[in-house]
C-alpha cells in the first residue's frame, strides 16, 4: 500500500508494478514499511475508480539494456574481425 499524501488513504500498488522482474513480496526488493518511493500516477481505473500507480515505469529495464549492448558489441566484434569476400 502506498500513501501519496499524509492525510490521504493508502492506495494499492500491485507487486507487478514494483519492478520489471517478477517478485512475490516487496521485501525481495529491499522495500520496507514506511520507506519513501517514487511512483507514477496513471489516473483512475474507469471500472472501479481506483488510482492506478506504477513504480516500474520509472525504472530503466537494465537487463534488456545490458543484453542489447552485449549483442551489439558481439556483432561489431564479429563484423570487424571478418574480411569481406572481395578483399
Amino acid at each position: 500500500m502506498v500513501k501519496l499524501y499524509p492525510n490521504m488513504s493508502a492506495v494499492l500498488l500491485h507487486n507487478s508494478q514494483l519492478d520489471h522482474k517478477r517478485i512475490k513480496h516487496p521485501s525481495a526488493l529491499g522495500l520496507e514499511v514506511g520507506q519513501q518511493i517514487q511512483v507514477k500516477y496513471f489516473g483512475r481505473d474507469p471500472t472501479d475508480g481506483r488510482m492506478r500507480l506504477s513504480r516500474k515505469v520509472l525504472q530503466s529495464p537494465a537487463a534488456a539494456a545490458v543484453r542489447s549492448l552485449s549483442d551489439r558489441h558481439s556483432i561489431s566484434v564479429g563484423a570487424s574481425g571478418e574480411q569481406s569476400p572481395d578483399s
